[in-house]
């Protein structure tokens, strides 16, 4: 990603790269002005993403468990599918 960026940099005259750069340096300050306004951290990072201070989940790591109530419905609702199926297939 980063050698595509200076790639498409080393295309770019450098007046276009001094006009990216003015928008680019716009386009943060309208960011501060909107996070001010609606109390929220806003992140655009050339077209890739937009956040609204939404925060990832972490993930949980580790080996998950599953309590043994929770694997009998998950096998109920697998042997009605099945029943479901092969009466189905005896039609």
């Amino acid at each position: 990603c980063v050698n595509m960026k200076t790639n498409l940099l080393r295309q770019l005259g450098s007046s276009q790269v001094k006009k990216a750069f003015a928008i680019l340096q716009k386009i943060e300050g309208l960011e501060k002005k909107l996070a001010g306004m609606i109390g929220e951290n806003i992140s655009f990072k050339a077209g890739v993403d937009i956040s609204l201070g939404e925060k990832k989940k972490k993930s949980r790591g580790g080996k998950r468990n599953m309590s043994a109530a929770g694997r009998a419905r998950i096998a109920a609702a697998q042997k009605k599918r099945w029943s479901a199926f092969r009466a189905e297939a005896k039609k």
